[in-house]
């Protein structure tokens, strides 16, 4: 299984505060991983998913930070398609309401993505 490494950075909604989130996912299986693990700092919050295993690389924050989630499986979703038709870097609005930015790193069989909401992009100076 290809190691993947995700990384989102979105807003976070609890006491009115943003915060990074980041999401991470290596050495997976094909039905799975082993250690799901997820926590919460006042900065961010960070879900490491990691090894061949039978548990979903599913995040309890979703259904807050990305209006639910199916809208985290079809962000998911769209970026593995567009790097399964070799697009190696780059942007997509999803939704009108997320702007995610990927690169995929083919000497490390990684992929890092970043998720803002729109008004996060525009905020951090990001010309959408």
């Amino acid at each position: 299984m290809k190691k993947y490494v995700f990384l989102i950075a979105s807003i976070a909604f609890s006491l009115s505060l943003s915060a990074k989130v980041i999401y991470i996912k290596t050495k997976g299986g094909w039905f799975g991983y082993k250690n799901v693990i997820e926590y919460t700092t006042p900065s961010e919050t960070v879900m490491t998913c990691s090894n061949p295993g039978f548990s979903r690389c599913r995040p309890d924050f979703a259904a807050s930070k990305f209006g639910g989630i199916e809208n985290f499986n079809a962000i998911d979703s769209a970026v593995m398609n567009a790097v399964n038709e070799s697009n190696r870097s780059g942007s997509i609005i999803f939704n009108n309401q997320f702007y995610i930015r990927y690169k995929y790193i083919l000497t490390k069989d990684e992929l890092e993505v970043e998720v803002f909401t729109i008004d996060e992009a525009r905020a951090a100076g990001i010309n959408i």
